[in-house]
């Protein structure tokens, strides 16, 4: 069997596109990012069947105080909408070495597929608390407001 393909290209240039001065865009060179050994772990993706989501960013999150010693029960705390199959779990992605001390990702998976992400964080008291989210509309996870 062959080893997945894990190579990105992509094109770069700089940015913004207004500082040209001409006004049309800037030419772009090819970049290709390479992880031979498999390293990097994406992030989780979303399977909406109806491609419809919704997304909410805490900008003024209080930090002082979290809700949990455990990141995914912070998030069962605060979300609605799990159904009794439903697995929540922390998903981690990225590079190995990378310093994600403090901030994490927590997914709800239905029937095999990912459909609400939330983002948590360590507050000064050492809990966890949620700072944003993203999910499937359909899927009826969401934030226990």
């Amino acid at each position: 069997m062959d080893a997945p393909d894990r190579s990105r290209n992509r094109a770069v240039a700089c940015w913004p596109f207004s500082d040209h001065g001409s006004g049309e865009e800037p030419d772009t060179v090819p970049l290709q990012v390479l992880d031979p050994d498999g390293l990097y772990v994406p992030p989780a993706e979303l399977e909406c069947p109806d491609d419809q989501q919704w997304a909410t960013i805490l900008d003024f999150l209080d930090m002082t105080t979290g809700i949990s010693d455990d990141p995914v029960e912070a998030v069962r705390q605060s979300i609605k909408g799990l159904e009794p199959g439903d697995g929540v779990s922390l998903h981690r992605s990225g590079y190995p070495e990378a310093d994600t001390e403090g901030q994490g990702t927590v997914v709800v998976n239905r029937d095999g597929r990912a459909v609400a992400r939330f983002g948590v964080s360590l507050a000064d008291d050492g809990r966890w608390l949620i700072n944003g989210g993203q999910g499937c509309a359909s899927a009826g996870v969401d934030f226990n407001y």
